[in-house]
């Protein structure tokens, strides 16, 4: 049964080409960043040029570390490609050379064409540190906040966390 459901939708992706996958990407809240095997960008989404505030006119056909203050080490892209393997939740406060400073959470999934790498692709939630104001103007105080941003928060490490609540 399994099996059955599983050639059904690969003969359905099948009939989709890389326009139908990149106009669903644009759809979406979280960014999206489409790398060859080098890390060369060559997709990124509208959620992404708002996070990083970048004219993706600007980012797409130029390196990920030249768009970011990263290397090959700290970039979660590189390093997916580097090891052919997926990296799942990781937050990452980062700056991009425009001076632009984002705090976000990172997947990134490398894409195999027929057993071989590609490329990867990387999806991007934005959060932000709350403010007084946020506090001052929720309903519950800052315990009920606390508790709307707690997803996020057990997703970042104790260092992040930290730094959020005392920069609030």
């Amino acid at each position: 049964m399994n099996d059955l459901k599983k050639s059904k939708q690969s003969g359905f992706l099948n009939h989709l080409d890389n326009s139908d996958y990149l106009s669903i990407f644009d759809e979406l809240s979280e960014g999206v960043i489409v790398t060859d095997i080098h890390g060369k960008i060559i997709y990124y989404n509208r959620a992404m040029a708002v996070i990083d505030e970048l004219n993706p006119d600007n980012v797409v056909s130029r390196q990920i570390t030249d768009i970011y203050e990263l290397d090959n080490s700290s970039s979660i892209i590189m390093r997916c490609l580097a090891k052919q393997t997926p990296i799942i939740n990781e937050p990452i406060y980062y700056r991009t050379r425009m001076g632009k400073f984002a705090n976000t959470i990172h997947s990134a999934i490398p894409i195999l064409k027929k057993n071989t790498l590609v490329g990867a692709i990387c999806f991007v939630r934005d959060y932000h540190p709350f403010s007084v104001e946020d506090v001052s103007k929720h309903q519950g105080g800052f315990n009920t906040l606390f508790l709307n941003f707690l997803p996020v928060f057990t997703s970042c490490h104790l260092p992040n966390i930290i730094h959020i609540l005392i920069k609030g």
